[in-house]
């Protein structure tokens, strides 16, 4: 029987390692193979990174059952590109991945799944692999809202220029689901669509992320929007979305809780390592839902928060810039 392949990417360079908080990502890591073990135990676990984690993070994710698959320089093409920059280190890393498992993984077996989730994820439930070729989370961004460089619109028009017609959805980089047997297609696509920004960065951003090229490609392609199976979830005062039907989702994004709740989780898991097997479904569900909790309670303070922090993005976007 085939093994679907569930992974997580970290890349680390000496601007991410000045930059952020790296033991906090390290733990991050830990913590998302902890919870996706309490139900995905079968499938293989991997890790790609770019380098060798301190030995405390090593054995906490050996135990785990996870293999850890260092890429080297050689195998190294987008994220060491100088001619793009973008706020997210190591975001293009996800692509050098992809090519990597074409190299060196697909001729295994090339009959099963492979999954790349961002590592700030909770897996509230089991996940099934029932897509054909392609699996995506579409994002309902308005078309003209500007997203780390680009719009929907502008991604519309750079697509067109390739001979790919469909206005572009936008498809979150925190999930990307592809079946090895089409991956080498995929990866052929995706170096035509890259050698197109490379050519022309000189009239587009220079600000590129794997969001930007994965939106136009699974626009053009057969994909199954992964609707039910993960929420992008931000619990900042500033700004939430806690609406209440997280318990609906299977993976839990948590973007805004990398330096906070995953740091509680990891003291938990330090101490046992499978402790997350050991609870209740209900308890386990709680604890992973923690961070919506307090948005809960306080709805409509935090409605009002929301509303003012989108209230001062208009005004940034029509009266600022």
């Amino acid at each position: 029987m085939s093994v679907n392949i569930i992974a997580t990417s970290f890349y680390l360079d000496n601007k991410s390692r000045d930059k952020y908080k790296t033991e906090n990502y390290f733990k991050c890591i830990c913590v998302f193979f902890a919870s996706l073990n309490v139900h995905n135990k079968t499938e293989d676990k991997v890790l790609f990174v770019n380098f060798i984690l301190p030995d405390i993070y090593l054995d906490l994710l050996n135990n785990l059952g996870v293999r850890i698959i260092v890429i080297e320089g050689k195998d190294i093409q987008f994220t060491n590109d100088t001619y793009f920059n973008n706020d997210f280190p190591g975001c293009l890393f996800k692509l050098d991945v992809l090519f990597y498992v074409d190299r060196h993984l697909r001729e295994q077996n090339d009959k099963r799944k492979f999954l790349l989730i961002d590592n700030d994820c909770l897996f509230l439930d089991n996940i099934t692999f029932d897509f054909i070729n392609y699996l995506g989370i579409a994002i309902d961004y308005p078309a003209d809202k500007i997203v780390n460089g680009y719009s929907r619109v502008e991604l519309s028009e750079i697509s067109k220029k390739i001979s790919l017609t469909k206005p572009v959805i936008w498809f979150g980089g925190e999930l990307i689901g592809i079946d090895l047997s089409v991956i080498s297609d995929f990866n052929s696509s995706l170096s035509i669509l890259w050698d197109f920004f490379k050519s022309n960065v000189s009239s587009l951003s220079n600000n590129l992320t794997e969001e930007h090229l994965i939106s136009i490609l699974f626009t053009n392609l057969s994909v199954t929007n992964s609707e039910r199976l993960i929420k992008r979830i931000w619990t900042t005062y500033g700004y939430n979305n806690v609406s209440g039907d997280e318990r609906e989702f299977s993976i839990l994004h948590y973007p805004s809780e990398k330096n906070l709740y995953f740091l509680r989780l990891f003291n938990l898991i330090e101490r046992e390592v499978l402790c997350f097997e050991k609870y209740s479904k209900a308890e386990y569900q709680k604890l992973l839902l923690y961070p919506t909790m307090k948005f809960q309670r306080f709805s409509f303070f935090f409605s009002m928060t929301s509303s003012l922090s989108k209230l001062k993005q208009f005004a940034i976007r029509y009266f600022v810039l």
